[in-house]
């Protein structure tokens, strides 16, 4: 008989290591790149060159990640990063924070090599419809008559005070590093100050982040790769998204080809809630969830249907949820929002509260 055991696929994933808070995830993140032989490939929401640098080895080098980016393309290894760009007029402060990490990109191009530096700034493709655009125009006029003459971008010197412009309803969200095509660095934390956080919580809540990354071994590395390779062009509409790949879930967006009436662009691949789904639908005894935002409403649909499908205590299914409040004064919205988000907790009605 022959053996094919040999031929057999291995797990996706082949070694998983979490890292609790940036205390734990920017050394690692840090490590990875001095560690890079031949290319990283990466795409982020935030990154900003000006952030220190936590790990000893490191700091040999420099004292920000703007010396570590030098250092790497020193060492003749390529770079590739989409870096998020937002909507001028509705995000203002995060689009010149694109703008201005596009600039020391391009320092850090000038001063290092002979690696390349690959560095593109990408807006997401989808624009506001005519319609919603012209029912918001005097929301628009006013917001624009509030930002004044600002030039510090090529998109703001673009924009005239009459509201002709173009909106961005959405952004690329995803925070993933790849090395040498095989090892994954993927999670909820970007790369600046703000979003640096330890276990002792010290920092006030305004000025801290709480997420958590990871990095990952084996062929999910490889599906990392292929995303970051192609989902630019999924988005735009035109072509199709390229097929799940094990160990590795999306959530893509892209731009509507008839898009006059709608604001949001159009869903393509819900791998992430899909996920949530199954794994909800498959429980016995307990969900536990612990996040920053909590505003999807099938998920909270599905959370209590389960509940209600429970048999009664004591051996009904626990459910708990954890969701941090939106930082004081930052003019958020609740962690919390979604309506009559209702969890049965052994047979007794909760909802769900920010901490």
């Amino acid at each position: 008989m022959e053996d094919h055991a040999a031929d057999a696929p291995g797990p996706a994933v082949q070694t998983l290591t979490p890292l609790i808070t940036a205390a734990e995830a920017y050394p690692a993140f840090e490590r990875l790149f001095l560690e890079a032989e031949t290319e990283v490939w990466a795409g982020f929401r935030i990154f900003d060159l000006d952030t220190r640098l936590r790990s000893a080895e490191a700091r040999k080098i420099g004292e920000t990640w703007f010396d570590l980016v030098v250092h790497t393309l020193d060492r003749g290894v390529d770079i590739t990063l989409a870096l998020s760009d937002f909507d001028a007029v509705a995000a203002t402060p995060l689009h010149r924070q694109s703008w201005a990490a596009a600039r020391r990109f391009a320092a850090a191009a000038e001063l290092g090599g002979p690696g390349r530096l690959h560095f593109r700034l990408l807006a997401h493709p989808a624009r506001v419809g005519i319609v919603p655009k012209t029912l918001f125009r005097g929301k628009l006029r006013a917001r624009l008559r509030e930002m004044g003459d600002a030039d510090d971008t090529p998109t703001l010197r673009q924009i005239d005070d009459v509201g002709d412009v173009d909106l961005i309803p959405a952004s690329h969200h995803q925070k993933l590093a790849v090395f040498d095509r095989r090892t994954l660095y993927i999670g909820g934390l970007d790369l600046d100050e703000r979003r640096f956080d330890a276990p002792t919580h010290r920092r006030p809540a305004e000025e801290t982040w709480h997420d958590v990354q990871a990095f990952a071994t084996g062929p999910v590395g490889a599906a990392a790769q292929a995303h970051l390779e192609t989902f630019a062009d999924g988005t735009l509409g035109t072509a199709a998204p390229r097929p799940p790949q094990p160990g590795f879930l999306r959530t893509l967006s892209a731009a509507r080809q008839w898009g006059a009436f709608h604001i949001s662009p159009q869903t393509k691949v819900t791998e992430i809630e899909e996920a949530h789904l199954n794994a909800i639908a498959r429980a016995e005894d307990l969900i536990y969830a612990e996040t920053q935002f909590f505003r999807q409403l099938p998920l909270a649909k599905a959370l209590a249907a389960a509940a209600a499908r429970s048999a009664a205590p004591p051996h009904g299914r626990t459910e708990r949820m954890t969701a941090a409040g939106a930082p004081p004064g930052r003019g958020r919205r609740s962690s919390i929002s979604t309506p009559k988000s209702v969890f049965l907790t052994r047979g007794r009605r909760s909802y769900p509260r920010p901490i």
